[in-house]
């Protein structure tokens, strides 16, 4: 079996912040405007969020709906798109400023609701962790592979086996990368290398560039050594159905000469989070 990793510590780290907010929200805070929500687009399912370029500080956002939460780095000066992944309803939207360590405060907090009527469509967006434009190279590469192709299972098929055929996995990064991390897609692209985030987020791009919704998913799975790994959930549309299909463990059993299938079985995959 392949042994892919994630950085583990990151997991720590969310796991570190959720402990200390579970007791730090319990207090008043007082919010000043620090961040700007853009929720013209939550339409389709996603949020914006801005810092001013000038600030010193380093922020986090918190996405809550009912029990599940998401944390989710911001970078000053850029606005960055988020899903809201958990279906319909109230989402608490929080800006977290960070005081010290894994430490942080609210400074900013925030209520919307998602009333939308396909909530696949949360997965056909550019957000964070899965950010494309029309414009980029492994953009354009999918329209290119999926020319005149009309059933979106056949462009699944072209598009997985494009990635499996032409992406070794990166063990050198995956022991150095340190959180945060965000796939870019053209740098992962260009080099044709990556961890098990990069195959995945840039799966999901290119399949979103086709008006196919595709999840990335973190969490653990058998077929991988005891990593936190991400892979991918894929909606078919003319099977009606959503797959579990896993780019990085494939591409690594096809270097091997190993068999594979496309389609994973979902009792070999355990997701904490999905984007």
């Amino acid at each position: 079996m392949p042994k892919i990793l994630i950085p583990k510590n990151f997991k720590t780290f969310v796991i570190s912040v959720a402990i200390f907010l579970s007791l730090f929200l319990q207090t008043e805070s007082v919010f000043a405007q620090v961040g700007a929500l853009d929720i013209s687009n939550i339409d389709k399912g996603v949020i914006g969020y801005h810092i001013a370029e000038n600030s010193s500080q380093s922020y986090m956002l918190m996405i809550k709906k009912d029990d599940k939460t998401y944390y989710y780095y911001l970078n000053n000066g850029k606005k960055d798109y988020f899903p809201l992944q958990m279906g319909n309803g109230k989402y608490k939207v929080v800006l977290l400023e960070k005081i010290s360590g894994n430490k942080y405060k609210v400074v900013q907090s925030d209520e919307v609701t998602l009333n939308i009527k396909d909530e696949k469509q949360v997965f056909l967006n550019s957000v964070q962790n899965i950010k494309w434009m029309m414009e980029d190279a492994a953009i354009k590469k999918a329209a290119e592979l999926t020319k005149g192709v009309t059933k979106d299972s056949e462009k699944i098929k072209i598009i997985y086996n494009y990635i499996i055929s032409n992406y070794k996995y990166d063990k050198e990064k995956a022991k150095t990368v340190s959180s945060p991390y965000i796939p870019d897609i053209t740098d992962i692209f260009n080099k044709k290398k990556g961890i098990c985030f990069d195959y995945s987020s840039l799966f999901a791009a290119m399949l979103r560039s086709l008006n196919i919704p595709a999840k990335l998913v973190m969490g653990t799975s058998s077929l991988t050594k005891d990593s936190y790994h991400a892979w991918n959930e894929v909606y078919i549309s003319d099977a009606g159905k959503w797959v579990i299909i896993d780019t990085t463990v494939d591409a690594s059993f096809k270097n091997a000469n190993k068999p594979y299938s496309m389609e994973k079985s979902p009792d070999k995959y355990f997701a904490d989070k999905v984007y």
